[in-house]
């Protein structure tokens, strides 16, 4: 992939040529620049409408999906995530619940509580408490798969709390456990590359891409995101 220049965000943007027409004293300038942020306004106003209709079209769609195929738990599971990537995030966190009403040891449904509560800015202190429950189930049942991806699932949380030193602790312990799990590796990465240092956060990527699978159906697609995040971390 080729490096482009970064671009300003549209607000940024806005922000500058607003400043440049304010130094003008002209009426008829003031009016322009006036005229210029309504427009802009406008545009991203419109922007937004298309989005949320466009998510609300795709839950439609799920909901047909749920009706023709109500045995499969994907979709809930779907249909969880797009509300809350709208901004739903009760309803979101309601699906989820009933999803965990069924099945207590779904990873992806406490993920969905997860990004629910990212949403709508609430703390994580209880959701990490059900997590550790859940944890300590895990280790009792001898479900050691299930108990390292809840595992992860706490790192996430540090690092959605911005608790970074203790999620890069999270995932050394994980590696002492299976030094070739290629996840914890990429997550640290993502964390050294937020914390500005390239140095470790590539040395982290190095080991996820000697370790993720050649066939892994996301291969292409979080190579590119690293990508994405080092070179935007680097121009930033």
């Amino acid at each position: 992939m080729e490096s482009k220049e970064v671009e300003a965000p549209l607000a940024d943007k806005t922000a500058i040529k607003y400043r440049r027409i304010k130094s003008c004293h002209s009426s008829l300038v003031r009016s322009i620049a006036i005229s210029y942020l309504k427009t802009t306004a406008v545009a991203l106003t419109t922007v937004a409408a298309v989005l949320f209709a466009q998510l609300l079209e795709a839950v439609g769609v799920v909901d047909r999906l749920i009706e023709l195929q109500p045995n499969d738990d994907e979709w809930p599971l779907l249909k969880g995530q797009i509300l809350s990537f709208s901004g739903d995030s009760e309803s979101a966190r309601k699906i989820f619940e009933d999803i965990l009403a069924k099945d207590p040891l779904r990873v992806e449904a406490y993920h969905g509580l997860m990004m629910a509560n990212s949403e709508s800015g609430e703390p994580f202190n209880e959701l990490l408490k059900r997590i550790e429950g859940v944890m300590e189930k895990c280790e009792k049942e001898k479900k050691s798969s299930l108990l390292r991806d809840f595992k992860l699932l706490f790192a996430q949380v540090r690092v959605m709390e911005e608790k970074y030193g203790e999620a890069i602790k999270l995932y050394d312990e994980l590696l002492m456990e299976e030094p070739r799990d290629y996840r914890p590796y990429l997550c640290q990465g993502m964390i050294y590359t937020l914390l500005k240092k390239k140095d470790e956060a590539e040395q982290k990527f190095d080991q996820f891409r000697k370790l993720v699978p050649k066939d892994h159906p996301y291969r292409k697609y979080i190579l590119d995101n690293m990508f994405a995040n080092k070179f935007f971390s680097e121009n930033s």
